[in-house]
């Protein structure tokens, strides 16, 4: 019995000294269109790396997307994901289990305009939130910004998938599509030879809190744990900071000097109230 349970012990020092490599599933490009995927990915791959001391190897899978409402679900039933990334809500969070280090700093709340190019004089003379109502603005159908823009009073057309935004945009069905200074130009030029009408306007930014974070099964303390350490690391080091001015899906956002002279329309976010985030400096940007 001794030597059975010796046999044993050894061996499971050996499987902890040379960890198996675990798979991660995550979403795949919505479409080709996707032109900020390679960033959420990437930083995964940063948070893997810098937590392998003290959670061992591990790789990335991509599932492929249906559609955020569904991998949401699915997520919530532990099938086919593991961690997803999507802007935050009360729901979402009680739903899901969130990592609260918003992966964009931030930025994902400081919005430039994707609109026609027949449009750029309509939205140069705009100056407040009065004047931006008569517009109609694209929106996602589970994006929580449709919610802080319908609550500020704004039009909205709620839209199931991006493409579907951007041929709405390109047969002037609607006005403009708020995207994240962070994100809008890579999205554009992702599908600028498609629809090369189209421009992104940022003189003209929407600002209001929100944050996009990472989302596992409430149950996966492990990987939740993982990517809590990652994100803080990266975070409080500066290394997100330093990750989003390189890295192609998000550093024409910066520097964020150019935004100076920018027309800035302040919005509440009735849906974000967590005063331990927004009161947490290294977690945003700042325009000033």
């Amino acid at each position: 019995m001794g030597l059975k349970w010796l046999a044993m012990a050894f061996g499971l020092l050996l499987f902890n000294s040379s960890w198996a490599e675990s798979v991660i599933r995550t979403i795949g490009p919505q479409s080709t269109a996707d032109g900020s995927h390679a960033y959420y990915t990437d930083l995964l791959e940063q948070v893997i790396a810098v937590t392998e001391q003290s959670f061992g190897p591990a790789r990335l899978e991509l599932v492929e997307h249906p559609g955020q409402g569904r991998v949401i679900r699915l997520l919530a039933m532990n099938l086919h994901y593991d961690v997803m990334w999507t802007g935050t809500s009360e729901q979402r969070e009680e739903t899901l289990r969130a990592i609260k280090v918003p992966i964009f700093l931030g930025g994902l709340g400081i919005r430039g305009q994707l609109i026609h190019q027949d449009r750029l004089s309509d939205f140069q003379q705009v100056r407040s939130l009065s004047d931006l109502r008569p517009f109609i603005a694209c929106q996602g159908e589970h994006w929580p910004d449709a919610d802080v823009l319908e609550a500020a009073g704004l039009r909205v057309a709620r839209v199931g998938r991006f493409e579907s935004m951007l041929e709405m945009l390109a047969r002037q069905r609607c006005d403009y599509l708020p995207l994240s200074i962070v994100e809008g130009q890579a999205e554009l030029d992702a599908v600028a030879e498609r629809f090369p009408e189209l421009v992104f306007f940022d003189q003209l930014l929407l600002r209001y809190p929100l944050v996009m974070y990472f989302f596992v099964h409430k149950d996966n303390t492990a990987l939740a744990e993982r990517i809590e350490q990652g994100m803080q690391l990266l975070a409080e080091s500066g290394v997100l900071l330093q990750f989003m001015q390189q890295h192609p899906v998000t550093q024409a956002a910066f520097p964020l000097s150019r935004y100076q002279q920018a027309r800035v329309l302040e919005l509440d976010n009735p849906l974000f109230k967590d005063s331990e985030v927004l009161s947490a400096a290294q977690f945003w940007l700042s325009l000033d």
